[in-house]
């Protein structure tokens, strides 16, 4: 009997968000049959896709390019994030965005407006990969008392980069673009 595979959400959604960065919206929809609509769903995590599209955007990530995911336990649970503080920084954004976004929903179909309807509706749930990393590379350096260095643009410079007039962060820093990621 073949064992099943099942993809969890956590590496399901790694592998789709990579993909939609790689190749876009469009030519992800058209590689798995469904339409665009839907997987701006998937990224805003309004639907669940059934096992088999999952699995499926788990292999087309992994072909593309995409890095294995890392796998580790957790309070006696095995899980692909073994860093739980990624997974709050995450959460926190998401929660705050969304219900920005819903109220921008309310509002626009309150007054009648479509093309405010349409803007609230494709209103993006979720942080950019990069984001997400950085902000969590950054809490975790801070709590370690070891502060990241920060290029122009707020972004996490590795271990090692020369510090040519970078920015030293800090709690203040970190909190602030904490607030700037989640809409507040």
């Amino acid at each position: 009997m073949a064992r099943r595979i099942k993809t969890g959400r956590t590496v399901f959604r790694e592998r789709l968000d990579y993909l939609v960065d790689e190749r876009g919206i469009g030519a992800v929809a058209k590689s798995r049959g469904v339409t665009t609509r839907t997987v701006q769903r998937w990224l805003q995590e309004e639907t669940t896709p059934s096992q088999a599209q999952r699995e499926g955007i788990r292999r087309a990530g992994l072909r593309a390019g995409a890095p294995r995911a890392d796998q580790g336990r957790y309070r006696g649970r095995f899980t692909t994030t073994p860093e739980p503080a990624d997974a709050n920084v995450r959460r926190g954004v998401v929660q705050s965005r969304r219900a920005e976004r819903n109220a921008r929903i309310a509002d626009a179909q309150a007054r009648g407006d479509r093309d405010a309807l349409r803007a609230a509706r494709n209103m993006r749930v979720n942080l950019s990969r990069e984001e997400l990393k950085s902000l969590s590379f950054r809490r975790q350096m801070l709590r370690e008392g070891t502060p990241a260095t920060l290029d122009v643009q707020g972004i996490a410079l590795p271990p090692g980069v020369d510090e040519g007039g970078y920015e030293i962060d800090s709690w203040t820093n970190w909190r602030a673009d904490y607030q700037t990621a989640t809409g507040g």
